[in-house]
């Protein structure tokens, strides 16, 4: 389990004082020692909502400033590409809109948008509506990276593509490279159990 020590002190501190030991609302050490005993738990009084506001949240990561990043999918959309090109079989038609993005959570629990207008596509109503988008965070030293997983025509956004993106310190975004060609160029064979 990963716990970013310093950030868990400063929420400890602000929501619990020094003798809870807890991280963006949840008992740290509480939830190590449940799921080594693999019991169920009935809600904890030291349990508090720490922040809000996130879309379909999604990875999360301790950034080298002490915040929390989340990955967040979005809500999808109503954008259609029907007609346009081949919808994914059963899943499929997918709606998207540009409602995904980057959170960043700083230890008193507010949120701040670190980039958005990202893809985000959703399953047809049959099937849930199922949300992509970000998908998840990563630090390469002080550059934040992302895997964007809610894109392409196939998803409802054309002229989109998944990806991976280096997110700029100004909120600009940069494709370090294309999921959707790589994919295309690279197929999974079908696997058909006989």
């Amino acid at each position: 389990m990963v716990c970013a020590k310093d950030w868990e002190e400063k929420v400890h501190e602000h929501e619990f004082g020094k003798s809870s030991g807890t991280i963006a609302g949840v008992g740290c050490w509480r939830f190590a020692r449940w799921r080594s005993r693999g019991v169920a738990q009935g809600p904890s009084a030291n349990v508090h909502h720490f922040a809000g506001g996130l879309n379909n949240p999604r990875g999360l990561k301790f950034g080298p400033d002490g915040n929390l990043y989340v990955a967040e999918g979005g809500k999808g959309g109503a954008i259609s590409t029907i007609g346009q090109c081949e919808q994914v079989p059963s899943a499929g038609p997918y709606t998207g809109d540009f409602t995904a993005r980057i959170s960043k959570i700083n230890a008193d629990g507010e949120r701040t948008t670190v980039v958005d207008n990202l893809p985000s596509s959703q399953t047809n109503p049959g099937l849930g509506s199922l949300v992509s988008g970000v998908a998840d965070v990563a630090f390469i030293g002080d550059t934040l990276y992302a895997l964007i997983a809610g894109a392409g025509c196939s998803h409802g956004l054309a002229g989109t593509v998944n990806a991976i993106i280096r997110v700029n310190q100004n909120g600009t975004w940069t494709q370090v490279a294309d999921l959707s060609a790589f994919q295309m160029a690279h197929p999974v064979c079908e696997s058909r159990a006989g």
